[in-house]
């Protein structure tokens, strides 16, 4: 009797840490609406500190959430059909955010030389500086 309640009990422990684990692994990243910016600054400092120091840019910005306030220079759709928004800068290149979610509804509202601030994360500078995960926090 005790070895069919241990063997019972061991089975249930096996699954219910099976569960715990496979519910943690496809969670998948918390949604940006949720998350503090660690930074806050215009689309223009903001490529700017890419442009003049990048090693330090990246050290800086790189894979954390930023808040970035600019102009909308284009909406665009990527590769993989997610809608995204670039904002004006003084250098060569923009900062170019890649939405969150393709049916952000906020969206709709932006047009082109409209201010706007997007919170997302930075995942450095190839030509233009790249902000993915991104949300629409103030359309103006």
């Amino acid at each position: 009797m005790k070895k069919r309640l241990l063997i019972a009990l061991t089975i249930v422990v096996t699954l219910a840490a099976g569960y715990f684990i496979y519910a943690s692994m496809t969670q998948g990243p918390a949604k940006m609406k949720s998350l503090k910016a660690e930074h806050s600054l215009t689309a223009v400092d903001f490529y700017s500190e890419f442009e003049m120091d990048e090693t330090a840019a990246n050290t800086k910005y790189q894979n954390k959430i930023v808040e970035v306030k600019g102009v909308v220079e284009s909406i665009t759709l990527d590769e993989e059909s997610k809608p995204s928004i670039s904002l004006r800068t003084e250098g060569f290149g923009v900062v170019k955010c890649t939405l969150e979610s393709s049916e952000d509804n906020s969206l709709d509202k932006v047009k082109i030389n409209s201010t706007l601030t997007v919170r997302g994360e930075c995942i450095g500078m190839l030509l233009d500086v790249l902000i993915e995960r991104t949300i629409i926090v103030e359309p103006k």
